[in-house]
């Protein structure tokens, strides 16, 4: 280590419940920067020297073997095969992508795809729907490209190609951009699960994926875009659902949700699933979600995104705070995506119109694990983002009005310590015995990763470099 260097002591385990970085930076020793990156005696794979270690709130040599973490503090780099320069950087856990659409990602660049949304978006403007705008657009014209390949004859296996090429991409964004795991739903029945599970293993040891599977209590199918119980049970039995997922909102039939349920506790599998993402103020579907999770006590393995019915107008304070309060009992996890509900909610609503987010506020205040995410990638539903979650931060620092230091850390949590709860990832986090899955960013501390969206120096996947200076290696 360079001469001056500040000892610290070794973090004495991994621990995964997050905790805070502190909102003031203690100065910097000298960090180590320079370090040549030759063999030395190969006792660690990988050393990354004098960077600014998440939660430690020091600077420090952070120590990889067999895809670990196996020191932190004060390490020779002549004790590593290969040495990353920190130089005081901060260095993170990689982020935790939890509510994801990846089958559907870029469908933005079809040009018939865009003018039936274009269509879609002219005739539910004219209507007197005031709700489901996103359902009204997005869900028919993604039905209506999925139609056009069947009706040209486009094979099941062709169709999982050309699905898969999409999704690579916004992986291989993801992956550049810091990301070490990401939880995707799955649209399109077989064809969404097929492609996810081939891509698992394709990507193995760069990043780690996730299948979201929409719940299906159904006896037959038309189509080989849906499931039946059968092959939901099928798909289990094989390892190919990760969590059980489900679309609720307002209006939705309650014994749907009761068949999950139970399905959930005969199978041990955890739930993550869409829930009031609407304008309407009623969120019958959540109470009765989260009674279940109370009997269940499913904790952790309980997860709700959207939410958004908890802050449409005219929503009634005491239901908002019962509902609130359920959700803190239950210990289950909330999921955000600012992004995307501040591009779809609110659509007909007279101003001034809301940010079309859950009250996150309020769930935060009462302990509730709360996380963005990046949801749809370019396509109707978000027409936007890059699969990266730095950028989440920011337009979530937005829309809850965060600006302080100790507040962006907070959002910082958002996307890496607390969905990685939600994910329930073992071994998460900057100490000894972590995973080695990190993350470089060119700054000083969490704020700052998020004010200056910081570059990418490098990215650590299980111990091994997969990405430098936002590029693949």
């Amino acid at each position: 280590m360079a001469a001056g260097f500040a000892a610290v002591p070794f973090l004495a385990s991994c621990a995964n419940d997050g905790g805070t970085d502190g909102g003031s930076t203690p100065d910097h020793k000298e960090s180590g920067a320079g370090i040549s990156a030759s063999p030395g005696t190969g006792e660690f794979d990988l050393v990354i020297a004098g960077a600014f270690v998440s939660k430690l709130g020091q600077v420090a040599d952070v120590a990889i073997k067999d895809g670990k973490i196996a020191e932190v503090g004060t390490v020779d780099p002549k004790r590593a095969t290969e040495v990353v320069s920190g130089e005081g950087k901060f260095l993170a856990p990689s982020f935790v992508d939890t509510h994801t659409h990846l089958d559907k990602a870029l469908l933005w660049d079809d040009d018939a795809y865009r003018a039936d949304v274009k269509a879609n978006e002219e005739a539910w403007y004219a209507s007197d729907q005031s709700d489901g705008f996103g359902y009204s657009t997005a869900g028919m014209a993604e039905r209506a490209y999925m139609a056009r390949l069947i009706d040209a004859g486009t094979s099941q296996a062709d169709i999982v190609v050309k699905v898969k090429e999409r999704m690579t991409t916004v992986i291989d964004w993801a992956i550049a951009r810091g990301t070490g795991t990401i939880k995707t739903h799955t649209t399109w029945g077989e064809i969404g699960v097929q492609a996810i599970t081939e891509l698992k293993e394709e990507y193995a040891g760069r990043i780690d994926l996730k299948a979201i599977v929409p719940w299906s209590a159904a006896t037959e199918k038309e189509s080989f875009t849906q499931l039946t119980r059968t092959d939901y049970e099928k798909y289990v039995e094989n390892g190919q659902v990760d969590f059980i997922g489900g679309y609720f909102s307002v209006g939705s039939d309650l014994a749907n949700i009761d068949s999950l349920f139970a399905f959930a506790e005969s199978s041990g599998l955890p739930v993550d699933l869409h829930v009031n993402e609407q304008d309407t103020p009623d969120f019958t579907e959540y109470n009765h979600i989260l009674d279940h999770a109370i009997r269940l006590g499913l904790g952790d393995k309980l997860s709700c995104g959207h939410l958004t019915a908890l802050d449409a107008l005219g929503v009634d304070q005491n239901d908002l705070d019962a509902v609130i309060a359920k959700a803190a009992r239950s210990g289950s996890n909330v999921i955000s995506l600012p992004s995307c509900n501040m591009f779809l909610m609110g659509r007909k609503q007279e101003v001034p119109r809301r940010r079309g987010t859950t009250r996150l506020d309020l769930f935060l205040k009462n302990g509730v694990n709360t996380a963005f995410a990046s949801d749809n990638i370019r396509d109707a539903w978000r027409p936007y983002g890059n699969a990266d979650l730095l950028q989440e931060a920011l337009v979530g620092s937005h829309v809850m009005q965060y600006a302080y230091p100790e507040d962006l850390e907070k959002v910082f949590d958002m996307i890496t310590y607390n969905p990685a709860r939600n994910a329930g990832l073992e071994g998460y986090g900057v100490g000894v015995g972590c995973n080695a899955d990190l993350v470089l960013l060119d700054t000083d501390s969490a704020a700052n990763a998020i004010l200056t969206q910081a570059a990418r120096i490098v990215v650590v996947k299980a111990g091994a470099i997969v990405a430098r200076d936002g590029a693949l290696v």
